[in-house]
């Protein structure tokens, strides 16, 4: 055999050992070793729906499908006229509520006083009754002023509370109205990237309607699928790597 036949033949046996080889890789690169399984997925993002508190008519909307937002950024405005109409009615009616307390606590002040008088009157004409200086009838006269006096001492007294809880009520309302006009306008709830826009300037949305939906990066998850008889083996606490 000559040096070119045993070049030949090395060259064949090199070539069968590689196919050998591919052939081996190709049957076997999806054998996993025991107890360890392949699967296949989908990395998902939570949605967050922009929704609108109060039905109205958006007048702004600043945003677009794909635009990075920041959390408490101005994403829409709905038209509150009506709202700050309510809000004006609300404090004025807070105003008319002050006045109110202010005068029940000035006649309450001026009932004290009288109502002081009255006692010392009466603690007087009982001192000038023991030494027999006036009728009795006199000082049945300062007594009934006095329980007068007391009387509308009290009455003073739950005036004053009235007008305390008609103050709260109103700014109470007050606040409602302030929180309406707030609600107006459309933040969004946390930082990430707009899904899609299902509404455009002008369109009146109900109570809750939705003007589109954003991405949440900072809650991400994966979803895994498994064969039944894969995934009936699986344990909490199982490692799981990326290829």
């Amino acid at each position: 055999m000559n040096t070119r036949d045993l070049l030949i033949g090395a060259g064949l046996a090199i070539m069968i050992a590689g196919g050998g080889a591919a052939w081996f890789y190709i049957t076997h690169r999806d054998v996993l070793p025991m107890g360890i399984a392949r699967a296949n997925g989908r990395l998902e993002l939570a949605r967050i729906d922009i929704a609108a508190k109060y039905p109205g008519r958006v007048t702004e909307l600043a945003f677009s499908e794909g635009d990075d937002v920041t959390a408490g950024q101005v994403l829409a405005r709905e038209d509150d006229a009506e709202a700050r109409a309510q809000l004006a009615a609300a404090n004025a009616q807070v105003l008319q509520a002050h006045e109110m307390m202010q005068r029940a606590q000035a006649e309450r002040i001026a009932q004290q006083a009288a109502t002081h008088l009255a006692q010392l009157e009466l603690d007087h004409v009982h001192v000038m009754a023991r030494q027999h200086l006036v009728s009795d009838m006199e000082v049945q006269q300062r007594q009934a002023e006095y329980d007068a006096h007391d009387a509308a001492l009290q009455a003073a007294g739950h005036a004053v509370a009235a007008a305390d809880a008609a103050m709260q009520a109103a700014q109470a309302q007050a606040d409602r109205a302030g929180t309406v006009v707030g609600d107006m306008v459309l933040h969004a709830p946390v930082s990430g990237r707009i899904e899609y826009r299902i509404v455009e300037k002008g369109a009146v949305v109900p109570g809750g309607g939705r003007i589109g939906a954003m991405l949440d990066p900072s809650d991400m998850y994966l979803t895994v699928f498994y064969p039944a008889g894969v995934a009936g083996g699986l344990h909490v606490g199982d490692q799981a790597h990326r290829a």
